[in-house]
């Protein structure tokens, strides 16, 4: 290796070094990695900023939204989980239906639908996300329903040009 590559390589590490520790300061010392699927940050420290798309508290007077299908998620019957079957139907006016209300512990099939063009689906703060759907195709998707609350649910790179469509999941606490 010449004078002039060892030099080139030096100077490469010394930025890499400065973007890091640039990259840190900046941060304030959060971690850049979103809340896991249990609701809690990874790393499992509380968080004291309002997390993305999702409020801990459940709309009063909800009630469960009716399946096409739903059958028990257990072998054990007694524990009320069910496995809850959903078409979702996307278009550029929006999701339908817009709000969906489940259970903790349900598991939800979630049959996407765009009905005018292509679209995937995302909800931040679980963090799920598929890629786009071609219009006249479906998809389903499978997620489990451990934390109450209302979380949002939209498009997200895939959506009209009128902007993003969003809807609500809503999982009710067990009684």
């Amino acid at each position: 290796m010449t004078d002039k590559q060892r030099n080139i390589v030096i100077i490469f590490g010394v930025l890499v070094l400065i973007g890091i520790v640039l990259g840190v300061v900046f941060s304030g010392g959060q971690s850049m990695i979103g809340p896991g699927l249990g609701g809690s940050p990874a790393g499992g420290t509380a968080s004291t900023s309002k997390p993305i798309g999702y409020v801990p508290t459940t709309p009063q007077g909800a009630t469960l939204t009716t399946p096409q299908n739903d059958a028990p998620a257990s072998p054990n019957i007694q524990s009320g989980t069910m496995a809850r079957f959903f078409d979702l139907r996307v278009s550029a006016s929006g999701f339908n239906p817009s709000t969906l209300t489940v259970n903790k512990g349900d598991t939800i099939h979630l049959n996407l639908m765009p009905t005018d063009g292509n679209y995937d689906f995302e909800i931040p703060y679980l963090p799920f996300y598929t890629s786009a759907v071609s219009m006249g195709q479906s998809r389903t998707l499978v997620f489990d329903t451990a934390t109450p609350g209302t979380f949002e649910f939209r498009c997200r790179d895939f959506c009209p040009r009128s902007g993003a469509i969003k809807g609500s999941l809503i999982v009710l606490p067990r009684k």
